[in-house]
């Protein structure tokens, strides 16, 4: 979970004026605030997914590819190097020749003595796609492993998943050949070395820290509402 707090304090010392104050006279400071507030929360959520990828690498029992996003060729060094560990990153960034684009792969692990690369598009969130979405982001994750899958040595695998990090079986997941891929973040522990609890652990206290920001700025926010 993304800390909201560096999210408020990052947008107040920019000074940058929400497009929400479009909706309202440009002199109300209330209005000015309540928008700049909506905007860091929006921010802060969108960020929120980038977050959980780097809470489960670092806390993945596997060594960690590196900070910096890796490419195809930094993979195959990898498995053409002495090195006999797993190690997992995220950020993997490939470019599809037959689908003429580029995609970045949230979650990889290299296994050499399973002979297999995994690779994960994850979702925070318990699945909620409708049938066009659910499809198109299989065919994105399943033309990642293909590119991969040509391009590994002889004998070796790639296989891809959809981690929906609380999917439960219960959400609307309409597309079957998504749903054949499917991992939630108990299910994924095994394939990338972290342990589901710890990781919500971790987010439970920065939810803590961003109640308590958004707590003390709408107290401030709401001083404004007498005077304007």
């Amino acid at each position: 979970m993304s800390n909201l707090k560096e999210t408020l304090d990052r947008h107040y010392k920019k000074q940058k004026k929400s497009s929400y104050c479009n909706m309202f006279p440009e002199d109300n400071l209330f209005a000015r605030e309540v928008c700049s507030l909506a905007t860091a929360i929006q921010a802060a959520k969108i960020s929120a997914g980038s977050h959980l990828e780097k809470l489960i690498i670092d806390s993945s029992s596997f060594p960690n590819a590196g900070p910096k996003p890796r490419q195809l060729k930094h993979l195959l060094e990898f498995i053409d190097s002495g090195d006999s560990n797993d190690v997992v990153g995220k950020t993997l960034k490939l470019s599809l020749e037959k689908e003429k684009k580029n995609v970045e792969v949230d979650l990889f692990r290299v296994s050499k003595l399973e002979k297999k690369v995994y690779i994960a598009e994850l979702k925070d969130s318990k699945g909620e796609f409708d049938t066009k979405k659910a499809d198109s982001e299989y065919k994105t994750i399943n033309a990642a492993r293909s590119h991969i899958q040509e391009n590994l040595p002889s004998g070796w695998i790639c296989v891809c998943f959809i981690l929906c990090w609380n999917y439960d079986g219960t959400a609307n997941f309409k597309s079957e050949k998504a749903r054949s891929i499917l991992l939630n973040g108990n299910e994924a522990e095994k394939v990338f070395g972290f342990v589901k609890s710890e990781v919500e652990q971790k987010r439970d206290l920065d939810r803590k820290e961003n109640l308590e920001a958004l707590t003390k700025k709408i107290k401030e926010i709401s001083i404004l509402l007498e005077t304007n």
